[in-house]
C-alpha cells in the first residue's frame, strides 16, 4: 500500500519510537511535528512520550515572527492530526484521545501498520518495491518506459561516435 508522505513517515516514526504492536503509547501532538520531517529518523529524545520531557510542542515561539511562528506551528499540528486520523481510517494505528489534556493522544500500532511502517523504513529498495507494486499497472509506467527507450537511444547513439 503507498501513502501520502505524511502518513508514510507518521507511520515510520511510530514504528520507530513505539515500536511493538498493540502496545498503547501517549504522545503530545505538537512533539509529533518533527516525525513529518524525519520519519523512521525520529528518535525518542527528540519526541518524548507524554509527561517524560519537553519536545517541540513545548518550544517557545520565535521571537522576530510570533505570528508566523503560530501559523507554521498549528498548520503542521494540523498535519499531525489529519495523517493521525488517515492511518486510523486505514486501519494501521488506533488512535485514543486523553480523557483530559486536549492534543495529546494514545498511539496503537496493529499487525499490518507495524509490518507496512517497517517496510517503509527499511532502505530503498523495499521502500521501491512497495512503490512499483502499488502503482504497476499505471499508464505512467507506459511514459517512462518510452522516456527511458529515447534517453537510452540518444545515449547508445553518443557512445558509438
Amino acid at each position: 500500500m503507498w501513502l501520502a508522505k505524511d502518513e508514510r513517515r507518521m507511520l515510520e516514526g511510530y514504528v520507530s519510537l513505539v515500536g511493538e504492536i498493540d502496545r498503547e503509547t501517549w504522545f503530545h501532538e505538537g512533539n509529533l511535528i518533527p516525525t513529518l520531517d524525519q520519519g523512521i529518523n525520529s528518535t525518542k529524545e527528540q519526541i518524548p512520550k507524554y509527561g517524560e520531557g519537553t519536545g517541540h510542542g513545548d518550544l517557545p515561539i520565535a521571537g522576530s515572527a510570533p505570528a508566523e511562528s503560530m501559523r507554521a506551528y498549528l498548520r503542521d499540528l494540523g498535519r499531525v492530526e489529519v495523517a493521525n486520523n488517515r492511518l486510523q481510517a486505514r486501519g494501521l494505528i488506533k488512535i485514543k484521545p486523553h480523557q483530559t489534556e486536549t492534543n495529546v493522544v494514545g498511539v496503537t500500532l496493529t499487525l499490518p501498520g507495524f509490518d507496512l511502517g517497517r517496510r517503509y523504513g527499511a532502505g530503498f529498495w523495499e521502500y521501491s518495491a512497495l512503490w512499483f507494486e502499488a502503482y504497476r499497472h499505471h499508464w505512467i509506467w507506459l511514459i517512462v518506459g518510452f522516456l527511458g527507450g529515447i534517453i537510452g537511444g540518444v545515449v547508445g547513439n553518443w557512445l558509438s561516435i
